[in-house]
């Protein structure tokens, strides 16, 4: 086997963070309403993601607000999808359920991308794309089948699981209407102003459930979860994944994405205590198959 390359290493960070993410994130939704925590998380990622654009493009010697001038009819909308509507749904879920389940079910938002994409007429499946959507959705029904069962969480866990798979629809659909606008705006860009668009929803949404934090409780560990999810995750992390499609391909980097709920479930596992149940283990088995499948059936830039 061929040594791994340096991209092949920062991918397999980016991987280890996102996977932590999940019950890192939950540590801070233990004593914070999940609106409350973020808002604050995203207000950090404004600020990553702000730092790590301006040096480009002083860099590269382009306009910062050029981006939003031109296509803010697009990226506005885009931000508050992908970034107000599904990020609360996420939250929401992942207050409710297992970090593993919440993991399993995240990883079918490339089926929703597929979906949308044909719809669109951005992408075409073959029988064995949607014979893998099929299998996908089969292994989804199950982890979300387990939580009905579960008393990891509480009697909610049915609920949290529900709401990851909205939130896993929502991400996909706005990954899916996002390809539109990469010709015309860097991924970096449009994800910078679609955080900021977002923000201010997220605040209004965070204040009216401020009341209900027991602030003494929060100590440096929320703190520093609330900079793990909102520094590293959705800013410096997303910076890494995207290097690492530069440099070896789209396809090669979707492998890496496969292992996020492995990770997840492990830490699960390690950090929170949280059982390994028989329907997510194979569950997780058929939605990484399904995912596969759609992969290889899958191809872009259909005109």
């Amino acid at each position: 086997m061929s040594r791994l390359s340096p991209a092949d290493l920062l991918l397999l960070l980016v991987v280890l963070v996102w996977g932590l993410d999940f019950s890192v994130l939950k540590w801070a939704l233990a004593v914070m309403h999940p609106h409350v925590a973020n808002a604050l998380r995203f207000s950090v990622s404004a600020g990553v993601l702000g730092a790590v654009y301006g040096v480009r493009c002083w860099w590269t010697g382009t306009s910062f607000f050029g981006p939003i001038r031109t296509n803010w009819r697009a990226i506005v909308p885009l931000g508050l999808l992908g970034f107000g509507a599904h990020q609360s749904a996420f939250v929401v879920g992942l207050n409710h359920t297992t970090a593993g389940s919440a993991a399993l079910i995240m990883a079918t938002n490339p089926l929703w991308t597929a979906v949308l994409g044909w719809t669109l007429g951005t992408e075409r499946l073959g029988r064995s794309g949607w014979g893998g959507l099929l299998v996908a959705l089969t292994g989804a029904g199950l982890v979300i089948a387990a939580g009905a069962t579960s008393g990891a969480v509480g009697s909610g866990t049915l609920f949290g699981n529900g709401m990851m798979l909205v939130a896993a629809m929502l991400w996909g659909g706005y990954t899916a209407l996002a390809k539109r606008l990469v010709d015309q705006a860097s991924i970096l860009a449009t994800t910078f102003f679609g955080v900021l668009a977002a923000l201010p929803v997220l605040f209004a949404v965070g204040m009216v459930y401020e009341p209900t934090v027991a602030w003494d409780a929060v100590d440096r560990w929320v703190v520093g979860a609330l900079l793990f999810s909102g520094g590293l995750v959705v800013g410096l992390m997303f910076v890494l994944w995207n290097q690492g499609i530069r440099r070896v391909g789209s396809s090669n980097t979707a492998v890496y994405y496969y292992l996020v709920p492995v990770v997840a479930l492990i830490a699960g596992v390690v950090l929170l205590g949280e059982p390994i149940t028989v329907l997510q283990v194979a569950g997780g088995g058929l939605i990484i198959s399904g995912l596969v499948l759609v992969r290889r059936s899958a191809w872009h830039g259909l005109q």
